[in-house]
């Protein structure tokens, strides 16, 4: 199952602590009305990409402006 977050950026999108929490609060509660079954993927859509940092790794999918009009 695919958690998709969908945030515009002027440049690549940076994650913070406060938010890397919050994504991570959504696929537990997620995984727990799901009952456990299956993977749950946070794919993040954005305009230029994702910056990396200790947080970024929250996004093991990155859906970019340029992907969606190929």
């Amino acid at each position: 199952m695919n958690i998709c977050e969908i945030k515009f950026s002027r440049n690549e999108y940076s994650v913070n602590g406060s938010y890397a929490r919050i994504i991570d609060e959504r696929i537990e509660k997620t995984s727990e009305y799901i009952g456990g079954k299956g993977n749950i993927i946070s794919v993040l859509i954005t305009t230029y990409g994702i910056k990396h940092n200790e947080y970024s790794g929250r996004f093991p999918k990155v859906i970019t402006m340029e992907d969606l009009f190929k």
